[in-house]
């Protein structure tokens, strides 16, 4: 009975690519796009002039993973997600975290 399927976007577009150089550092990237969502009574960004129907702003998102191996059972890594550090609502009342950096080391045994 809704108009749109509000907080869903109508563009996604992701590009990933990934790197290993010699079994030892292995690198991947990830970058989207999403447009063309909907906010039932301007939700997510309020203007007291929009319409009951709102265009929510383009979202941009790069995030960024770099692993070393030092052998097969030991390694260590670095995790960086949304370098624009965008901050904008997933879905109402769920913001997403502007600039995440995660990091640490793995052991196999």
């Amino acid at each position: 009975d809704q108009e749109y399927a509000w907080y869903l976007p109508q563009l996604e577009i992701t590009l990933r690519g990934s790197y290993n150089i010699y079994d030892k550092i292995y690198a991947k990237v990830d970058f989207t796009i999403k447009g063309g969502r909907k906010s039932p009574n301007g939700i997510l960004n309020p203007d007291p002039t929009a319409d009951k129907q709102f265009d929510a702003d383009l979202i941009a998102d790069a995030n960024l993973h770099l692993e070393y191996r030092y052998n097969k059972r030991i390694s260590a890594f670095v995790q960086l997600n949304n370098f624009a550090s965008q901050q904008y609502m997933r879905w109402y009342n769920a913001p997403v975290q502007q600039f995440q950096a995660l990091g640490g080391v793995t052991f196999r045994f």
